[in-house]
């Protein structure tokens, strides 16, 4: 859902590839997977997008959704905005980087959601 939305800031002109990305320090101290940004560092947003999409990079998608909407839950409120738009009734999203966290909300969806955003027939489903 970061890279759609993301993609789509791009087509409209909200964004560009090479708009320069700053880390913040929280962002920095993601777990999981990562490339090891570093508190301050800039990256362009075609290089994080393709650390998201190629190493699960938690660090560049907390980069990326803070660059975007300023903070990580208002990138999280965006994106269960376009589930709902989409007509993902099953989609949840409680964070941008996909991990569950310790006594958290979990993110959750649905193989009904993902097969017809893929557009696949879900009537067995």
């Amino acid at each position: 859902m970061l890279q759609l939305l993301v993609l789509q800031d791009v087509e409209r002109g909200a964004l560009a590839l090479t708009d320069s990305v700053v880390t913040s320090a929280r962002a920095s101290r993601m777990g999981g997977s990562q490339v090891y940004l570093k508190d301050g560092e800039k990256q362009t947003l075609e290089a994080l997008l393709e650390a998201i999409a190629i190493s699960s990079a938690n660090d560049a998608a907390f980069a990326v959704a803070e660059h975007v909407a300023g903070s990580e839950a208002a990138f999280v409120a965006l994106m269960n905005e376009e589930a709902a738009r989409l007509g993902c009734k099953g989609t949840r999203f409680e964070n941008v980087h996909g991990l569950d966290e310790w006594n958290r909300p979990k993110n959750v969806t649905t193989a009904r959601d993902i097969a017809a955003r893929a557009g696949l027939s879900v009537g067995s489903l």
